[in-house]
C-alpha cells in the first residue's frame, strides 16, 4: 500500500510543508533507477528530495544529504536554481506535481510502478526533458488522461450495493474493482473484517452492509491513523496507513512518522529485491554447473571399456613377441598361434609391414599402456566428478538456507574458494567510472 494514491496523498501534504520556499541546488543520479534532488532553504540548511522508479518499489521521500559520489551524473538540469512554489498530486492520479516560483515549467513525479518516470514539462505539457526514454519522450504532449473510477467514500449505501449487482445471495466481485482506492489487498481486508470468506457464496444482507461500513470506515482511518508495518520476524513484509485486522499472525510496528515508515519499507523492499536477484543468480550457476558435471559422468559411463580393450593388445604384443619371423613385403595381416586358448587356435593380427615382428609387438604393448593410463585417468576423473556433484549439492541446500546478506556473502566466498565463482573486483580510483545511465 505504499504506493496508493491515499498514501501519496499524505506524502505530498508533507513534503509540501517542508519544502515549500527550498531552491534546488542540485539534481543527479548514481543509481539505476533512483535521481536525487538537493533543496537548500532559507536558512541554508539543505535536504534531499529522493525519488525511485523501480518497477518494484518507485518512492518519494525526503532525506538527508547523502555524498554525493564519482560515478554520480547529473540529470534534470532545467530545475536547477529553481524554487519551489508548491507540491500537490493530480485528483485520484498518482501523479505529483512539483511547481516553481520562478518559471511555469513545472517536474511531474508519474508514479505507476514499471512506468514510473519523472518529467519536466513546460505551461503547455510539452516535455522537456525526461529521466528515462528521454529520446523517446522530449517534445512529446504529456496528457495524462484521468480515471473514470467511483468515488468509494461518498457513495451511498443502495448505490453501492446496486453497483455490485447483490441479488439477495451473490454480488458481482469484479465491481468492486471499479472504486477508486479499493486495491487488491484493500479488498482482502474488507472481505476478512466483513466475515465473507467466500465471495463466490451465499452472501447475507448483513454482510453486504458490513462490506459497505468496513469499506467507508477503512479508508477514513487511512487518512489520518497512523501508519503500520507487518514484519514477518525481522523482515518488513506489508505496509498500511492504517491496521490490518488480517494480519494479526505478523509483528506490527505503528509509526507517527509516515515519511519514515515508508523509508523502511522501501529501503528493506529493494534490500531483498537485491538479495534475491543475488541468490537467484546463484541457483542459476549452481544448476547449470550441475548439469554440466552429469553430463560429463554420463559420458564417461558411456565410453568402451578400456581395460578389456587393453588386455586385448597386450595378448597380441606378446603372441608377436614369441612368434619371431619376417613380416612378408607389403602384408598388413599376419596369422598367429594363440597360446593363450587352449586348442591353440590361429588369429589373424594386423601389423604394418615397415616393422620387425618385435616392433610390432613394442607398438601394441604401448598402446596397452597407452590405454590402460587412460583407464586411470578416468577412474580419477569419475571419482572428481562425483566429489564435485557432491560439493554442489551441498552449496545447493546451503542456498535454500540463506536469509540474509551475512550468509549470501560466506556462501558467494566458499564458492569463490572452490572457483565456482569469479572474484568481486573492487572498484580502484585508477578505473574508468562507471555511470547509472549513458550520457
Amino acid at each position: 500500500m505504499q504506493l496508493h494514491y491515499l498514501t501519496l496523498l499524505r506524502q505530498v501534504a508533507y513534503l509540501h510543508q517542508e519544502l515549500s520556499g527550498w531552491e534546488i541546488v542540485d539534481a543527479y543520479s548514481q543509481l539505476r533507477n533512483e535521481c536525487r534532488f538537493v533543496l537548500r532553504g532559507p536558512e541554508g540548511e539543505e535536504k534531499c528530495l529522493q525519488c525511485s522508479s523501480h518497477p518494484q518499489y518507485p518512492y518519494v521521500l525526503l532525506l538527508s544529504v547523502p555524498k554525493r559520489k564519482q560515478n554520480s551524473a547529473p540529470i534534470l538540469s532545467e530545475l536547477l536554481n529553481k524554487t519551489v512554489k508548491s507540491i500537490s498530486i493530480l485528483h485520484n492520479e498518482r501523479l505529483i506535481d512539483v511547481d516553481f516560483e520562478e518559471t511555469d515549467n513545472r517536474l511531474v513525479l508519474q508514479l505507476f510502478t514499471n512506468r514510473t518516470n519523472f518529467l519536466v514539462v513546460d505551461s503547455e505539457d510539452k516535455v522537456l526533458s525526461a529521466f528515462k526514454s528521454q529520446k523517446k519522450l522530449k517534445g512529446s504532449l504529456f496528457d495524462p488522461q484521468p480515471g473514470n473510477r467511483r468515488d468509494p467514500i461518498t457513495i451511498s449505501q443502495d448505490d453501492f450495493l446496486n453497483h455490485l449487482k447483490y441479488d439477495g445471495r451473490s454480488i458481482d466481485s469484479t465491481k468492486l474493482r471499479d472504486f477508486n482506492f479499493l486495491s487488491k489487498p484493500i479488498i482482502r481486508e474488507l472481505l476478512f473484517r466483513s466475515g465473507i470468506s467466500d465471495i463466490d457464496s451465499d452472501i447475507s444482507a448483513n454482510q453486504v452492509q458490513s462490506l459497505f461500513r468496513e469499506m467507508q470506515s477503512f479508508l477514513q482511518a487511512c487518512q489520518s491513523d497512523n501508519p503500520v508495518i507487518y514484519f514477518n520476524a525481522d523482515i518488513p513484509e506489508r505496509f498500511s496507513l492504517t491496521t490490518l485486522q488480517s494480519e494479526q499472525k505478523l509483528r506490527a510496528e505503528s509509526f507517527s512518522d509516515l515519511n519514515a515508515a515508508l523509508r523502511l519499507i522501501n529501503f528493506s523492499g529493494l534490500k531483498y529485491a537485491v538479495l534475491g536477484q543475488r541468490t537467484r543468480r546463484l541457483e542459476q550457476l549452481l544448476e547449470r554447473r550441475h548439469r554440466s558435471l552429469q553430463n560429463s559422468l554420463s559420458q564417461m559411463v558411456a565410453k568402451p571399456r578400456d581395460l578389456e580393450k587393453s588386455a586385448e593388445l597386450k595378448k597380441i604384443g606378446e603372441l608377436l613377441a614369441v612368434q619371431p619371423g619376417k613380416i612378408p613385403h607389403a602384408v598388413k595381416k599376419i596369422t598367429l598361434i594363440d597360446y593363450h586358448d587352449p586348442e591353440m587356435q590361429e588369429v589373424e593380427v594386423s601389423v604394418n609391414p615397415n616393422l620387425s615382428m618385435h616392433e610390432n609387438a613394442r607398438s601394441y604393448f604401448q598402446r596397452a599402456k597407452k590405454l590402460e593410463e587412460r583407464v586411470g585417468q578416468h577412474e580419477e576423473q569419475k571419482e572428481w566428478l562425483q566429489k564435485q556433484l557432491s560439493l554442489l549439492n551441498g552449496f545447493r541446500d546451503r542456498l535454500n538456507e540463506v536469509d540474509g546478506f551475512k550468509g549470501l556473502e560466506k556462501l558467494e566466498k566458499d564458492m569463490t574458494a572452490r572457483n565456482l565463482l569469479k572474484p568481486r573486483q573492487d572498484s580502484g580510483s585508477d578505473k574508468a567510472v562507471s555511470l547509472p545511465y549513458k550520457k
